[in-house]
């Protein structure tokens, strides 16, 4: 390994970020939460403190990390080889071929959908990279999310209103689930958002099979549970109910 695990600490300085520091760094995302339910996040906290004070109070062997972190090197490479291969085709940083989401009942072509995706993919690796201690790596792939989101944010944001690309719910659900959008910009992205399922299509989803779990979670962590539920008991098609 490209340097010492150490044991992970547990820190949640605020609502969104749950932090496990290994060899004292914060680990961003999967354990960055913002995309996760309240509910979902204290389970998570919870699970993770109990497993935490259990291995330091019975000394009870190696932490989830050090064991985990030889599965991730030996994964890391492949991942990290696949990337580049993406990277190097995509130099403009916007993905332009890929399955989106699929089965979405309105239709929009790859790049707004595919590059959220090839960004939340270099989040993941610089991830690994960090838990290995890959520093130089993980810095690299960090500021190389950030061109990717920057990238989409200049090829398919319409400043001041919140709207991506043609506006439909699956791009506007990619966009605030994998946190693409400037901080200014969220809450105008989710009226537009509410507004298109309520409005235009009379509380339906026209998602797809991406579209809808990122839909369903940014409504309910971002205050607007009541359209979730409205639409999940609204009758007719497209829908839950029959």
């Amino acid at each position: 390994m490209a340097g010492a695990v150490g044991r992970p600490q547990l820190a949640r300085p605020n609502r969104g970020q749950l932090f496990v520091s290994v060899n004292g760094r914060p680990v961003d995302a999967p354990l960055d939460v913002p995309s996760l339910s309240e509910q979902s996040i204290s389970a998570v906290e919870g699970n993770l403190t109990a497993l935490l004070a259990s291995a330091e109070a019975t000394g009870a062997g190696p932490t989830f990390v050090q064991v985990a972190a030889p599965i991730i090197e030996e994964q890391y490479a492949t991942s990290k080889r696949w990337l580049e291969l993406v990277r190097g085709e995509n130099k403009d940083h916007i993905v332009r071929r890929g399955l989106h989401d699929h089965e979405a009942l309105e239709k929009e072509e790859s790049p707004p959908m595919i590059t959220p995706l090839y960004c939340e993919s270099v989040r993941m690796l610089s991830l690994l990279a960090h838990i290995l201690g890959k520093e130089k790596e993980a810095d690299e792939y960090d500021r190389l999310a950030e061109n990717i989101r920057k990238a989409h944010i200049e090829n398919f944001h319409a400043p001041g209103t919140g709207v991506v690309a043609s506006g439909i719910q699956s791009v506007q659900a990619f966009a605030l689930f994998l946190n693409m959008l400037p901080a200014e910009e969220r809450p105008a992205a989710l009226a537009h958002l509410v507004e298109d399922i309520t409005d235009k299509h009379n509380g339906h989803l026209t998602t797809g099979i991406f579209g809808t779990r990122y839909m369903l979670d940014v409504l309910s962590r971002e205050g607007r549970a009541e359209v979730v539920n409205d639409m999940v008991n609204l009758r007719g098609f497209p829908g839950w109910a029959g």
